[in-house]
């Protein structure tokens, strides 16, 4: 059975987990972290998160079953997700430097796995 590669898979997952964080912060869950503590209630980019970590997780297992092409489009869309994210923030009145720290730097994973993902030899993992 050939499994896509671990580690386009860790990239996968982690982006995955900073979408369901993402959407848990949206939702209004606090999470406290030391000396800082994640609190942004935003219902509005809470659901877009939380389908885009739905989408992730199907598009990992994809990988894993050696579908390699599902993985590719669900991280495209994330990808497109993440940009139109980024837009609406760099719109908005108010300076989120936080928010756009997290679009850049997931979108800069994303786009490492979409590359990862056309790259043949970094596929499957024998």
């Amino acid at each position: 059975m050939k499994v896509g590669s671990p580690f386009v898979a860790l990239l996968m997952a982690v982006a995955t987990l900073t979408f369901i964080v993402a959407s848990a912060v949206h939702f209004g869950t606090s999470i406290p972290l030391g000396v800082v503590t994640l609190d942004d209630p935003f219902h509005d980019a809470a659901i877009p998160e939380a389908i885009i970590a739905g989408v992730m997780v199907v598009g990992l297992i994809g990988l894993l079953a050696g579908v390699w092409w599902l993985a590719l489009v669900t991280t495209l869309f994330s990808a497109a997700g993440t940009i139109l994210g980024l837009s609406i923030v760099l719109s908005s009145a108010a300076g989120r430097s936080g928010d756009i720290a997290y679009h850049v730097s997931v979108l800069a994973v994303l786009v490492v796995t979409i590359g990862l993902l056309v790259t043949p030899r970094a596929r499957v993992h024998t």
